[in-house]
């Protein structure tokens, strides 16, 4: 159709983000996330949790974390089953879900999650007994279980303390010193 209405011109469309609200059929793991929220909410909206596992009921949302204020406004900020960002299509249904389902007074807005990169620059003094490879690795891998994207929660306030516990207490580390770190958005 458009073709016809401008014969002379190419046109050329460009999806700057990565698809996103679409997921397979209902797996075991979504039921066993899912059932319990679905009782817990019974379908209506008064408290933030009410407002986050009614989010998280909507197919193609993996998290969703609610900033309540006053419960005259509510926001709530939803991650989609890929760990992308969520699509307009799929803030939509999420709004058109929680407006259901709320008390007529109170405005909802609802937003996509953006990912956040935390940069560090260390100076670790190892165990005499580990190899540097082995202590790079096992702090590495200690950042990505507590800060990853599939296992952080949303909202979650990160303190330098908590990295220094973190890696402080690994068997490998004796001794170290946060030189820097930076929270980068997009």
């Amino acid at each position: 159709e458009i073709q016809s209405l401008i014969p002379t011109r190419t046109l050329k469309i460009k999806q700057e983000l990565p698809a996103s609200g679409g997921s397979n059929y209902e797996g075991f793991e979504a039921l066993k996330r899912r059932v319990p929220l679905s009782i817990k909410s019974l379908g209506v909206a008064i408290t933030k949790e009410d407002y986050e596992a009614i989010a998280m009921l909507q197919d193609g949302v993996l998290k969703a974390y609610a900033n309540f204020m006053c419960s005259r406004f509510v926001q709530v900020f939803i991650v989609p089953d890929n760990y992308g960002v969520a699509s307009n299509w799929l803030i939509e249904q999420v709004y058109n879900k929680l407006s259901a389902s709320k008390v007529i007074t109170t405005s909802v807005q609802v937003y996509p999650v953006y990912l956040a990169k935390l940069r560090f620059q260390l100076e670790v003094f190892g165990n005499k007994s580990f190899t540097s490879l082995e202590i790079k690795k096992q702090i590495q891998d200690a950042l990505l279980e507590k800060f990853s994207w599939e296992n952080a929660e949303l909202n979650n306030i990160i303190k330098l303390s908590d990295v220094y516990a973190l890696i402080d207490n690994l068997p490998v580390v004796d001794y170290l010193n946060i030189e820097s770190m930076y929270l980068m958005t997009n």
